[in-house]
């Protein structure tokens, strides 16, 4: 080899850059740098199994997200007989049914018994026309005796508020009434009327108590008006 070209290689090699013994691995951009393998694994033979809690942010527990608690709304509480509308007591009274149930008997016959007998004004359990699963006391007359079995006593509503004159039949929101005049039913001596096109079907043993008798006069008008109301 000429000097020359001995001089130019060793000048090469002392100028080249010395190559690492080996290249560290590399992480991407932005990325965490992964945990020391050089520590004994978690579990392993050596290590504490353990999390370090020498290093690193504090771990705080979770919060239980309580369940959503239940309404506090009362529920609907069941009226007090004579408080407003509650349901039928299991002997009670329904509507009288004249499509599927014969037309009544018609009597008079008051009897100072303690039993609801035709001619006498009771106290008893009355559905609402809306909804006949509620109802409210309410003053009624017996007429007679009727149902499907015949033995059930026939009652008509009474009310104390004044809807039409003594004797005078009138109309209102499709419902007739009739007045009835005074009695010893009502304390304060208030006028009565009795609905004519509703009927009642009423167990004896649901009535709570009588209020007093219609004169016979004033029940046979009665009767009359139902008779041509109904077309019995």
């Amino acid at each position: 080899m000429r000097l020359v070209d001995l001089i130019t290689s060793v000048t090469r090699a002392l100028t080249r850059p010395a190559r690492p013994a080996s290249r560290p691995a590399t992480s991407r951009p932005g990325s965490r740098p992964g945990p020391s393998r050089t520590g004994p694994k978690p579990g392993a033979p050596g290590g504490s199994g353990a999390p370090d809690r020498g290093s690193g942010p504090t771990a705080t527990a979770t919060p239980t997200i309580p369940a959503e608690a239940p309404s506090r709304e009362a529920a609907p509480q069941v009226a007090a007989p004579g408080a407003g509308g509650y349901p039928p007591p299991v002997l009670g009274t329904i509507e009288y049914d004249l499509l599927t149930m014969p037309a009544p008997r018609l009597s008079y016959a008051p009897e100072d018994d303690g039993d609801p007998d035709p001619g006498e004004i009771v106290w008893g359990w009355v559905p609402y026309e809306d909804d006949p699963t509620q109802g409210k006391d309410r003053p009624m007359l017996v007429v007679g005796h009727g149902g499907p079995d015949g033995h059930g006593l026939v009652g008509i509503q009474l009310t104390s508020q004044d809807r039409a004159d003594r004797g005078v039949i009138r109309q209102r929101d499709g419902k007739v009434w009739m007045d009835i005049g005074t009695g010893e039913w009502d304390r304060k001596g208030r006028p009565s009327e009795v609905r004519i096109d509703r009927l009642l079907l009423v167990d004896a043993r649901a009535v709570r108590r009588e209020g007093g008798v219609l004169p016979r006069d004033r029940f046979d008008a009665v009767v009359l008006v139902l008779r041509e109301h109904h077309g019995w």
